[in-house]
């Protein structure tokens, strides 16, 4: 699964919304876990501009006026739901993966600021960890630091941060390493910086997926960047230019490459020349092998379909 975290103190309108959702196709994302909405939801139809589509699942926790509010959005093709456990601090999306059956708990976190609800909701998170099975994964706005380099130009709690490691500790959590941004949260006048939002996930999840990808994304709607685990491969930038042997000589490909080498134009300095058309290359070779598994796929289906008849 792909995840995005994000505090978006408000939903807002629809440019936050299309802003939340381009962040969504760009990423693959799957499940979207949103703090401090700011809102008291009727139904999930207020939430289909921001997944851009009527197929998804949703739970959410109201807010309490202007305060709080946690919403879960999902790829029900992803992830099976079987239960759900509402809190005023945490929503609990309880469920299975699709393909491999596993179980899985998803809690969207977001965290008190004093000291005894800290503490509190560390217990309560703990009782609900203890007593679910599955891989866990807790992402959210902790609202809580773990080192005095997370912040800086802001005061540190050893008691609280203590308080939060040992939650961590106790409950046999990891963290990824974060990408692109040491912080996650700023101050309006740019002075403080904290990293008070992260991704935590069992032993278990994170032996099956060793290699995911957590970046910070740049901040736009929200004092919070928000942040995606890639646990599948994502295309974050440019990939070499690389086909397998296997595709020489296949129906289609001879084709597909030189079409759009011969179709390729460009005005411009010899390198820059060579780069775009490789990219032309590339594309149209994405294209065809798009379409190949396409037509094997359906005629892997047809197969299977008569061997069951058989």
């Amino acid at each position: 699964m792909n995840f995005l975290s994000l505090n978006v103190r408000g939903l807002g309108g629809d440019v936050k919304a299309r802003w939340i959702q381009d962040i969504k196709v760009k990423y693959g994302i799957n499940f979207i876990a949103l703090q401090e909405s700011k809102c008291v939801l009727g139904s999930s139809m207020g939430l289909r501009s921001i997944w851009g589509g009527n197929s998804f699942g949703a739970e959410w926790v109201d807010s309490s006026g202007l305060s709080g509010g946690i919403i879960c959005l999902w790829d029900p093709g992803i992830l099976d739901c079987v239960d759900v456990v509402k809190d005023k601090n945490y929503l609990i999306i309880k469920g299975r993966l699709k393909g491999s059956g596993k179980k899985i708990n998803i809690a969207n976190v977001y965290g008190p600021q004093d000291y005894q609800n800290k503490k509190s909701l560390w217990e309560r998170l703990s009782l609900e960890m203890a007593g679910s099975e599955g891989l866990w994964c807790l992402l959210g706005d902790f609202n809580e630091v773990r080192y005095p380099e997370e912040k800086r130009n802001a005061s540190f709690s050893h008691r609280c941060a203590s308080l939060f490691n040992d939650f961590i500790f106790n409950g046999g959590l990891l963290e990824y390493s974060m990408k692109d941004r040491s912080f996650t949260w700023q101050s309006s006048n740019g002075n403080k910086l904290s990293k008070i939002d992260r991704v935590l996930v069992c032993s278990e999840f994170f032996g099956l997926w060793p290699d995911a990808c957590l970046r910070a994304l740049p901040k736009r709607f929200s004092d919070h960047c928000p942040l995606i685990l890639v646990s599948k491969e994502s295309n974050f930038g440019p990939k070499p230019f690389r086909i397998f042997d296997s595709w020489i000589g296949r129906e289609g490909f001879d084709e597909a490459v030189r079409s759009a080498a011969s179709s390729f134009v460009f005005d411009g300095p010899a390198d820059l020349h060579l780069l775009y058309k490789f990219e032309a290359i590339r594309n149209s070779v994405k294209k065809w092998r798009n379409l190949m598994i396409k037509k094997e796929g359906e005629k892997e289906a047809l197969v299977r379909e008569e061997l069951e008849e058989l």
